[in-house]
């Protein structure tokens, strides 16, 4: 097994339908209710709903294309993105591998649309993903309370957002020759 104080630099590519054996290995090992091949093929049969995988960057690893390390399912709304699910196998956890996940879904806001926040819920008993979440800028801004059993395991879940903040304004100053000044006064 890898050693975990060392960061593993990741390649993501689209979820396709033979990362399923793998994914649902990672979820099974991930949380206490884990969702079935057919949660996932409902889930990525919709439209809006994409998702993606990270593997070791070739340039760090040996093999072409190693294991899956983690995936991340996600959902497109008009103005935001909701992380349905997000998963690192437990043998790489602590190896900024959630984190770059993240960053990557952090890449997909763009100031054209209107998409400019990304939201998950993350149950109270998950402090490592709150952590994980609060170190890429995430604020938890409310709780919601969710009846039955849910993937995760908790019924009280941390709505947890992003926001893409716009950049600074910048002001240009414009130098007048003396003729244009005089217009002006």
């Amino acid at each position: 097994m890898p050693d975990n104080a060392e960061r593993i630099h990741i390649d993501t590519r689209w979820f396709v339908s033979a990362d399923l054996p793998e994914a649902l290995a990672i979820e099974k090992e991930s949380f206490p209710i884990p969702w079935v091949e057919e949660d996932f093929r409902a889930l990525m049969a919709k439209r809006n709903v994409i998702g993606i995988v990270a593997r070791c960057n070739p340039l760090q690893c040996e093999e072409e294309e190693g294991p899956i390390l983690g995936y991340a399912i996600y959902e497109l709304h008009d103005n935001y993105i909701e992380i349905l699910t997000l998963a690192v196998h437990p043998s790489y956890h602590r190896r900024s591998i959630g984190k770059q996940l993240t960053q990557k879904l952090q890449s997909k806001l763009s100031a054209v649309k209107s998409r400019r926040r990304i939201e998950i819920r993350v149950p109270e008993e998950c402090l490592a993903l709150q952590l994980m979440l609060r170190g890429c800028g995430f604020l938890a801004t409310s709780i919601r309370h969710f009846a039955g059993s849910t993937h995760f395991g908790s019924k009280d879940k941390y709505v947890m957002e992003w926001f893409k903040h716009d950049p600074e304004p910048s002001f240009h100053s414009i130098e007048l020759d003396n003729d244009t000044q005089e217009d002006f006064n």
